[in-house]
């Protein structure tokens, strides 16, 4: 039996559906202030953001809840790391280090109103998302908070680390070059595509190359599951690095549609 329910009063499946209910109150307050993103683009948010969307939220708690269970977590444990996912980036735009801590607040306080959670539960979900927070050196990300904090058990450090994970769960994956040029746009204040600079797109694209050469995923299962096709993604952002420095795009668009082809290669 579940240690989470060993320790408290309520069953595995009591705890595991009210802790879902939370995950859906998160994408839902996602997609209204974010709007849902990419592939489709459907919902618009009251704040629409490029890259920290719906789509986001979904896919860092779609990848934490699979890492978790590869770790052979308990279930509850694989719940609510997927929530946590979900809930990471609810709060946006106040700065670095505030955004994770009210979101990890929100979350510990949601799960906390559904009394029959365990306290455990709730703590380190809210510690997985302080550990999402991006680490920076010379302006570049060199990794993220889950590396640095100090955890009360085992199980807490493997599920921060299996959301930080998941957080850059995409960086590597066909649809990486794509979503890191919506981030760009984002950083531009969700500027029109025609009013992008492609100086410093390029300028930006050669620090994306550096990560994707330098990045490690905090958690090692993580590091053997998320990379399959580092190469591949390495190869294609390398080259189009090289064509934006010689001139060969001329707006944002143009290389979204060379990045959607690069998608669709991928399948």
């Amino acid at each position: 039996m579940s240690e989470f329910v060993l320790s408290w009063h309520f069953s595995e499946r009591e705890q595991s559906a009210q802790i879902e209910k939370v995950g859906d109150a998160a994408l839902e307050q996602v997609d209204r202030t974010y709007g849902d993103g990419y592939p489709r683009y459907r919902r618009h948010g009251s704040h629409e953001l490029a890259y920290h969307n719906g789509h986001h939220a979904r896919e860092v708690g779609g990848t934490a809840f699979k890492l978790c269970t590869l770790l052979d977590m308990d279930q509850l444990a694989c719940d609510t790391a997927r929530t946590a996912g979900y809930a990471h980036d609810l709060v946006q735009l106040k700065g670095r280090g505030i955004d994770e801590r009210e979101s990890a607040q929100w979350l510990e306080r949601e799960l906390g109103r559904r009394e029959i959670v365990n306290p455990s539960l709730r703590s380190m979900g809210a510690l997985a998302i302080i550990g999402t927070e991006p680490l920076f050196s010379g302006g570049k990300l060199v990794g993220q908070k889950a590396t640095e904090l100090r955890y009360p058990s085992r199980d807490s450090e493997l599920m921060a680390k299996s959301v930080a994970s998941a957080d850059l769960g995409e960086l590597y994956q066909p649809q990486g070059p794509l979503l890191s040029h919506q981030l760009f746009r984002e950083i531009n204040g969700m500027a029109r595509p025609d009013q992008l600079d492609m100086d410093k797109l390029t300028g930006f694209q050669r620090n994306q190359v550096e990560l994707l050469e330098r990045y490690r995923y905090p958690l090692p299962k993580a590091r053997q599951t998320l990379t399959r096709r580092k190469s591949q993604v390495m190869a294609y952002s390398t080259g189009l690095l090289r064509q934006l420095e010689a001139g060969a795009f001329e707006t944002w668009n143009e290389v979204i549609e060379r990045d959607r082809a690069f998608i669709r290669q991928g399948k």
